[in-house]
């Protein structure tokens, strides 16, 4: 059996891409709610993390 050889950075900048979705959804959450203090608390942990740009997912 061969095992696969994952590095720490590969495996960090994938919960970080996951913290981004969950973030993300939850923004889209508060913003369908009216929620307008989460979704401004929500922005700002986004940007702290840090957005690629991309959609989730891809």
């Amino acid at each position: 059996m061969e095992m696969l050889s994952v590095s720490a950075s590969t495996i960090a900048f994938s919960e970080q891409d996951h913290q981004l979705e969950k973030l993300e959804f939850a923004l889209a959450l508060a913003v369908s709610e009216g929620c307008h203090d989460k979704a401004h608390h929500l922005r700002s942990c986004i940007e702290a993390l840090g957005d690629h740009g991309e959609e989730p997912g891809t």
